[in-house]
């Protein structure tokens, strides 16, 4: 008996990876997510809100399967990678997972309840929320495209200036034009002659 009970709390190569996939499944994501509603921030109570929900549906589809899945080779070692990468922060995998498998599961899922008396009330408001999420995620991506925008416009003082039409220009001096009978470029003696030579009449 004892002899049994050294043989079970002897390490084996299955019970280490158990023990690893337990502690980078369970005790850092639970770590991190008390770490998250400590903080202000809203971002990491997102990622590890939708890791959760990743993991647990994970889990739903694994429980019914693990029989056949206890038979696949390096099961357990595909296990452990993928949750890891599912919990690390800065693969984000379970936001890629939610996005691309999860929320279209569940979405379809919600619409085919709508159609069933006793769920309606809670597949609309799943389906609202949804429909509001979308909205607000367009919402951020048009002003983040906007802010991005302003940011890589160049400022006013590197935009080439327009080309000065009229303040390069010279000042014209208004001057007043010569009188008609005494012409400026004429000489004295040849007005006088043009005059006496009119006729005059009484």
């Amino acid at each position: 008996m004892v002899f049994r009970l050294l043989l079970k709390l002897f390490p084996t190569p299955g019970k280490i990876i158990a023990l690893a996939t337990f502690i980078i499944g369970m005790v850092y994501p639970t770590y991190n997510s008390f770490l998250a509603i400590e903080s202000p921030n809203d971002a990491d109570d997102k990622q590890w809100l939708t890791y959760w929900v990743v993991v647990c549906t994970l889990q739903l589809i694994e429980r019914p399967l693990y029989v056949v899945l206890y038979w696949v080779p390096l099961y357990n070692i595909f296990r452990l990678v993928l949750v890891a990468w599912l919990s690390h922060p800065q693969f984000k995998g379970a936001t890629l997972v939610y996005d691309i498998v999860v929320r279209p599961v569940i979405i379809a899922a919600a619409s085919k309840a709508k159609e069933l008396p006793a769920l309606t009330p809670f597949a609309e408001k799943f389906l609202l929320s949804e429909v509001q999420a979308g909205q607000d995620k367009k919402t951020k991506a048009t002003s983040t495209k906007s802010s991005s925008a302003l940011k890589a416009a160049p400022p006013a003082a590197a935009l080439p200036s327009a080309p000065r039409l009229f303040n390069d220009a010279p000042a014209v001096v208004d001057q007043a034009a010569p009188p008609l009978s005494e012409p400026a470029f004429l000489p004295a003696d040849i007005v006088e002659g043009s005059l006496a030579a009119k006729p005059h009449f009484q």
